[in-house]
Order: C-alpha cells, then structure tokens, then sequence
C-alpha cells in the first residue's frame, strides 16, 4: 500500500461518492509510453483500510494473466502505432512515386515528341529530295523529248516542204506548157 496524497479537513457533501469520479494523468519525459492503471482502490478514510475486511484476491497465477494481458497491451498497441507510422510513410512514399512517374512521363512524351518530329522532318526532307531529284530527271527527258520531236518536226517539215515544192514546181510546168501550147 502506497498513500498517495492525504487532504485534510475537506468538506464534502453527504452522499458525494456515489456521483464523485476519479481522474487518473500520467507524464513521461518526450518519448510516447502508454500506461495502464490496473486497479484503484479508494475509502473514505485511511482508518477505513484495516476496518474495511477487504482483503487481496491477488495470486500468482492472477498477478502472472494480468502481467501477460499487459504486455500484451502495450505489445499491440505498439503494432498498432507501427502500422500506422508505416502506412502514413508508405502512402507518403506512394505519392512521391506518383509525381516522379508523371514527371518521367512528361519526359518521355517530351523526348518521343521531338523524336517524332525530328523523324518527320527527315522523311519530309527526303520525300522533297527525292521529289527535286524526279523533277529534275523529268524535265531532262522533257528537254530530250523536246528535243526529238522539234528534230523530226523539223525533218517532216522540210520533207513536205521539199515535197510541196516539188509538186509546185511540176503543177507550173505543166500550167506553163499548157500556157505555151
């Protein structure tokens, strides 16, 4: 038995222990510790304890559940405030991981983005290239074509010319004859 605290000459009303409540606080240095008050024992007056024929029911066996029972306690409370401190750090973790995974995707579409366009550009130019280089063959068989077809508009020409001439030439011989005659 430890006395805790002895008021003297307090006043109270009759009857106030049936309505009274009793209010137990604990402080520990910085650190977090849970404790538990297993029993409280309160008389009206200390020269109640030997009258009051109370007597402890502790045993061995008793004192040996409630010291496991109280381990236990405090072992799952610690479990508990474990899981808590780890899920609070995982879902902190988790959305540090989604930010570095939308940055990473800004990233990647960032980089395929200019990849793609770099490629477009390329092919574009080629396509162009390739369109000059076609433009060009073409307009030298136009040229060659040009080419042969004033040649042999030139020949037809000059044959028919020629030909025409020579018609001529024997249409007034024969005009010429008919004349003289």
């Amino acid at each position: 038995w430890v006395e805790c605290i002895t008021i003297r000459d307090m006043l109270l009303p009759q009857g106030w222990l049936r309505t009274a409540r009793v209010g137990v606080t604990a402080s520990t240095s910085t650190l977090s510790d849970n404790h538990d008050v297993l029993s409280l024992k309160v008389f009206p007056a200390a020269e109640d304890i030997q009258t009051a024929g109370i007597e402890d029911v502790s045993t061995p066996e008793r004192d040996s559940v409630e010291h496991l029972v109280h381990q236990l306690e405090h072992q799952m409370a610690s479990v508990q405030s474990g899981l808590e401190s780890n899920i609070k750090k995982l879902r902190e973790q988790e959305a540090r991981s989604q930010e570095r995974i939308l940055k990473l995707e800004e990233q990647l579409e960032s980089k395929m983005s200019a990849q793609l366009e770099g490629r477009i550009n390329t092919l574009e130019s080629l396509n162009l290239e390739h369109l000059r280089t076609q433009e060009a063959q073409a307009e030298v068989r136009i040229s060659k074509l040009e080419e042969t077809l004033n040649s042999q508009v030139h020949q037809t020409t000059e044959s028919r010319v020629s030909h025409l001439e020579g018609q001529i030439s024997i249409k007034m011989g024969q005009h010429l004859e008919e004349r003289i005659a």
